[in-house]
């Protein structure tokens, strides 16, 4: 399985970037991190979010199991999304995608074969990369019954 993480470059932070790096390098199999940058400005919220969206679906590779991070989506424990990406690993990727400030776009998340919300509360997305990228090596050390995740 081919993980991707496919996301909206804003401002950039070499601390957390450092920090996504690091657990990158710690995930084993094939792990893909796509960042889009955006050089435009919009009239409109939608706008922008629709044009993310095409720049979005450019990237996904074809036979992807598509998980849209949403404020919206299930929450799971560690244990549970451990259980949930080895469920997945039957395609050949799964693709998480992480949109801009004013999130994804409703053609993107109609796209999504799953929504998952990190957190009820509001964090920077590169932030919630970072916990993503985390969490990807937590379930694999979960999975192995490494003591990483206690």
């Amino acid at each position: 399985m081919n993980v991707f993480i496919i996301s909206i470059q804003t401002s950039r932070d070499i601390n957390i970037e450092n920090l996504v790096s690091d657990y990158s390098k710690r995930i084993f199999g094939s792990f893909t991190e796509i960042e889009i940058k955006l050089n435009k400005h919009f009239s409109s919220t939608e706008k922008q979010k629709d044009f993310e969206a095409e720049l979005i679906q450019k990237k996904i590779p074809d036979s992807s199991f598509i998980v849209a991070m949403d404020e919206n989506g299930d929450s799971f424990s560690s244990e549970r999304f451990s259980d949930f990406l080895y469920q997945n690993q039957i395609y050949q990727n799964i693709v998480f995608l992480i949109g801009g400030a004013n999130g994804l776009s409703k053609k993107i998340l109609s796209l999504a074969n799953k929504k998952i919300s990190l957190s009820k509360m509001t964090m920077p997305h590169k932030i919630a990369k970072l916990v993503l990228v985390e969490q990807i090596y937590r379930a694999q050390q979960i999975n192995q019954n490494h003591p990483y995740h206690k």
